[in-house]
């Protein structure tokens, strides 16, 4: 259970303690101190566009955060930050510097943050140039596979429908989704696919057995 604390007028979050968290910070929040989230390891943070931080890159050297900027309750962007990314010097005052962000992109070297990123960035497109659109589409077709199986594992069935379009997957691929799927008891996944199976190979399969 995470701890939270404030200045006493509410406008300025002072400390947060917690291991993993999910957090919507209130419209009352005006400013995120620097160190506010120094002893969390995990956290997925709602922050409303108005809110400012003198540095959001010291909320992301020791630990994984997820910023999900929102206007109200529509969510505009997401940015997943690591102390390992590369994105921190564009994380500074009210709103971040997006161009910056999708510039590191490529220098990133974990294969799950890049992998986040692009679909992050596609997903919420706010503010994303047409170079940058084309960057991250190439990447996430030349990882389908393996981005395909990170999504399931996460368990987000809106984000495996939208990036499963990318490309027209194989049977082999289709059994390997099924698999993971299973695995991660993603049972909406698991009869997409099956469904998908018999529609599109089932005949296939038949005729060859003739």
């Amino acid at each position: 259970m995470a701890q939270i604390n404030y200045s006493e007028d509410k406008k300025i979050l002072k400390e947060v303690l917690g291991k993993s968290m999910t957090l919507y910070l209130p419209k009352e929040v005006e400013v995120i101190d620097t160190e506010a989230f120094s002893k969390v390891e995990f956290a997925q943070v709602y922050v409303q566009t108005s809110t400012k931080c003198e540095d959001f890159s010291m909320l992301c050297k020791a630990f994984r955060l997820i910023l999900l900027y929102i206007e109200g309750t529509t969510i505009i962007s997401r940015l997943p930050l690591s102390g390992v990314c590369g994105f921190e010097p564009y994380l500074k005052g009210r709103f971040p510097n997006y161009e910056g962000y999708d510039g590191c992109f490529r220098s990133v070297k974990d294969e799950r943050q890049k992998i986040d990123t692009a679909i992050s960035r596609l997903y919420y497109p706010y503010q994303l140039q047409p170079t940058y659109r084309q960057m991250y589409e190439k990447y996430l077709k030349q990882k389908y596979r393996v981005s395909i199986k990170q999504v399931i594992e996460d368990g987000n069935a809106e984000i495996f429908h939208w990036l499963f379009s990318f490309k027209t997957p194989d049977i082999y691929m289709i059994r390997e989704f099924k698999e993971v799927a299973v695995a991660s008891h993603q049972s909406e996944i698991v009869l997409f696919l099956m469904s998908y199976e018999r529609e599109h190979f089932a005949k296939k399969e038949e005729n060859f057995e003739l």
